[in-house]
């Protein structure tokens, strides 16, 4: 299965996250943490502009 991804362009003064930090902020609901913890890498940073589009895009997409 091919999966397309989307890049997300940041402001140039946005802040960046890793993973362990979003997953304890008190911003993404619980169901929500759930969802980034299977989508986010370790090994990457991003900003939450970024992780909110990840949520909607995985909410909107269509599932088989």
């Amino acid at each position: 299965m091919i999966r397309k991804t989307k890049t997300i362009k940041p402001s140039e003064k946005s802040t960046y996250f890793i993973k362990k930090q979003i997953l304890k902020s008190e911003q993404f609901t619980s169901s929500e943490k759930d969802i980034l913890s299977s989508l986010l890498n370790e090994k990457e940073t991003y900003t939450l502009e970024g992780v909110k589009e990840m949520i909607k895009d995985f909410l909107e997409r269509e599932a088989n």
